[in-house]
């Protein structure tokens, strides 16, 4: 079972988030490789899944990617009209809730 959290509020108002990307120019990909979230960083791993949207004359990339130990899913969007970043959901993986997930790494407990 999977838990996830919906950090949509309303339709126009995400979470903004810091990501580090990687653009490559042969194939004009940009790949998320870590995601800050309430001052918390986190090493992604590979994309499982991505596509594009206009919303209102304006290109949006989708992107779901977990974090590096797989205990996260990250729902991600950037706006390429003002290149912002947000937070569309995350989603624990292990089956806990995904409080308990962050909690644990915010306290430096070992989730197991």
């Amino acid at each position: 079972m999977r838990n996830s959290l919906s950090l949509e509020q309303n339709k126009n108002n995400k979470t903004q988030v810091d990501v580090l990307f990687y653009y490559n120019g042969r194939d004009h990909y940009a790949r998320p490789i870590k995601l800050t979230w309430n001052n918390e960083d986190y090493v992604l791993g590979g994309v499982q899944f991505w596509y594009t949207e206009h919303r209102n004359n304006n290109l949006v990339h989708h992107y779901r990617v977990s974090d590096e130990s797989g205990d996260l899913t990250f729902e991600l969007s950037l706006e390429t009209e003002n290149l912002t970043w947000r937070l569309e959901k995350a989603i624990s993986n292990r089956g806990d809730s995904i409080i308990d997930v962050i909690s644990s790494r915010f306290t430096g407990g070992v989730y197991a």
